[in-house]
């Protein structure tokens, strides 16, 4: 069917064998339904849709084709989109439903087909955008309807928009420069059959964002430019990077750690060059320029096996679950109003025991947890930037190893077997600074301080061994030393 005119009916049904083509200015429009579909496709499907002008319907719009293209408007107060082998929508381009936008393969596609979704233009629920009244001005209208996509593959290079969007991505999900993936309610991204193997591989260089909940469930997640929502949760089985410059924040909640179902050999590195927070936590500037300091609030959770920070991490509470190591780098910073705690996940020898596979976000501890009877802590602390908390600050290692700052009101380690403060090394201390050996242990840690442990009140440090080549400076201390 080649289109250069008008079609327009009630409903319309075309049955087409090859191709369509819908061409500039065309228009193919109903008042209740609009189906494009091959006439035989239950066996085979090999249709190719066009789109320069309108498709358009007041209600129902569906499409079943092997690929579309789309290099105008496609609109309708509900759209599914049955594509089993390409989707594009250049730029410039808009798909603008009202309540619900679906894209998908058709229900007989045939086995090794795979989609691929390439956005440049716009996908959007049109009461997610913004609306310009009369006088000029931008205001926002409540938005509702959801925007669904299962695909192989999703290229976003455009703006994809609604109040609710769930991508179910079996292989790659890139959002490139500039683009926008944003939802007023909740943005889901997960692989479309994460219970049996999760592979799938997010890249963000534009905007993911929610002004409620954002959730991603992958295998490797590289962010370098912003993730931004209220509460985040990004489960991540192998690999998550931050890059330099990059932004992840949370209004409320900050939660990284692997997908419930995650295969048993893989361990989950956060590389951070950029900067993990709780908005609330980060200095604001006022309009004459001068920085001003809200109150902070939420939590900021990791469970890693290794966490390597180049950049900054910010919360009121942090909670670091580290099962291997932590190299906190130079000029790096890990600070929060009300506490810092880094741990072991646990001590038990059971690295799923403390998995939160069955736990919401919301669920995990806001104190210390200690374990006790402990079998094993092999998680290494190395320290060459700022660790810092306004108020407390506990440390539970088998070594930490400090060559820069470690500050707060109330500090303690829990060490099994080496504390080391290096040279020009500062650890300091309000109240109370505590170092004692893991309950349970063999009472053989080593404490060695060649640079300067302060505190301006109490001090108390037990240990097998003390080797003290520089200062030690309490109001009150301490020192239970077996040798």
């Amino acid at each position: 069917l080649d289109n250069s005119g008008n079609l327009s009916a009630n409903e319309i049904t075309l049955n087409i064998d090859d191709t369509l083509n819908n061409k500039e200015n065309a228009q193919i429009s109903a008042d209740s339904q609009v189906t494009i579909v091959q006439t035989n496709s239950a066996t085979s499907n090999n249709l190719v849709v066009s789109n320069k002008g309108l498709l358009h319907s007041n209600n129902v719009l569906n499409i079943s084709a092997d690929i579309l293209n789309n290099k105008k408007n496609i609109v309708a107060n509900k759209i599914t989109l049955n594509v089993d082998s390409k989707l594009i929508n250049q730029a410039g381009a808009n798909i603008l439903a009202d309540k619900q936008l679906t894209i998908k393969q058709t229900a007989n596609v045939v086995a090794n087909k795979v989609l691929t979704v390439i956005n440049a233009g716009l996908l959007a629920l049109r009461s997610s955008l913004n609306t310009t009244s009369t006088d000029g001005t931008t205001q926002s209208t409540p938005s509702t309807g959801s925007l669904t996509i299962f695909a192989d593959t999703l290229d976003n290079g455009g703006n994809i928009s609604a109040n609710e969007i769930t991508l179910n991505i079996d292989d790659t999900l890139n959002n490139k420069e500039n683009a926008q993936i944003s939802a007023d309610s909740q943005v889901t991204i997960v692989q479309t059959n994460s219970a049996t193997s999760n592979n799938l591989v997010v890249s963000n260089k534009g905007l993911l964002h929610s002004n409620n909940v954002l959730n991603i469930s992958a295998d490797i997640l590289n962010n370098k430019k912003n993730i931004v929502a209220n509460k985040i949760t990004l489960n991540v089985d192998s690999k998550l990077i931050n890059q330099a410059g990059a932004n992840i924040l949370a209004d409320k909640q900050l939660t990284i750690k692997q997908t419930a179902n995650v295969v048993a050999n893989k361990v989950l590195t956060v590389i951070n060059a950029g900067l993990l927070a709780l908005r609330s936590s980060l200095n604001t500037t006022s309009t004459d320029g001068t920085t001003q300091s809200t109150p902070s609030t939420g939590s900021l959770t990791i469970f890693a096996d290794t966490l390597d920070n180049g950049g900054n991490i910010s919360a009121n509470e942090i909670t670091l679950n580290i099962d291997d190591t932590l190299n906190n780098k130079e000029n790096a910073q890990i600070s929060a109003d009300s506490q810092v705690v880094i741990k072991q996940t646990n001590t038990s020898g059971n690295k799923n025991e403390w998995m939160p596979s069955a736990m919401s976000a919301l669920e995990l501890p806001s104190t210390p947890v200690i374990i006790s009877s402990a079998t094993s802590n092999n998680l290494v602390v190395n320290n060459k930037g700022l660790l810092l908390s306004s108020n407390v600050l506990n440390i539970s290692a088998n070594i930490l190893s400090n060559e820069k700052d470690i500050a707060a009101k109330e500090v303690t380690l829990t060490i099994d077997k080496t504390l080391d403060n290096t040279e020009n090394a500062k650890i300091l201390v309000n109240n109370q600074l505590t170092i004692k050996q893991t309950k349970g242990t063999n009472n053989n840690l080593v404490v060695s301080n060649k640079g300067l442990l302060l505190s301006k009140d109490r001090l108390n440090i037990s240990a097998n061994t003390l080797d003290n080549q520089k200062d030690i400076s309490a109001k009150k201390a301490t020192l239970e030393i077996k040798k």
